[in-house]
């Protein structure tokens, strides 16, 4: 399975989530910054990582998003999302259709099958989190991909 995690940023809960992921699947993780673009148009799957802030996919997810162009993603490619979040209303789905409209301006979909876990916030909220269950649920996710 030729698959690329992209995370946007190399601190954090989604960045902690992304690395053990990687790690345990043994897939290729890149962190997007605004220096490096990476090539893109070797994989089948992609999944976009991205803590939800407020509704809002991560600022740099989305500046990454804005540089990809139509040549660069064959046809077939899918793009999958997972997200730590801490569980509010459905800022999963808004998220959700924010990253797709991103990629619809290159003709790419953003598949209906997502993963979610808890991020510890600031203060006392979701204390603990990611923990060992979400990487595990997190990890099962990402090897459904690829059957």
């Amino acid at each position: 399975m030729s698959v690329l995690l992209i995370c946007p940023k190399k601190s954090g809960n989604t960045f902690t989530v992304c690395e053990f992921v990687s790690k345990h699947a043994a897939i290729d993780l890149k962190v997007v910054n605004e220096r490096e673009h990476y090539r893109i148009d070797d994989y089948k799957t992609i999944i976009l990582s991205s803590g939800v802030y407020m509704g809002k996919p991560h600022v740099n997810l989305t500046k990454w998003l804005e540089t990809i162009t139509k040549k660069e993603i064959d046809t077939s490619t899918k793009f999958y999302m997972f997200m730590t979040w801490f569980g509010r209303g459905k800022s999963d789905k808004t998220v959700m259709r924010k990253i797709d409209s991103y990629l619809s301006r290159v003709d790419a979909k953003l598949e209906e099958n997502y993963s979610t876990c808890f991020g510890q916030g600031m203060g006392l909220v979701r204390m603990g989190h990611p923990d060992s269950t979400d990487l595990e649920k997190t990890l099962n996710w990402v090897k459904a991909l690829g059957k």
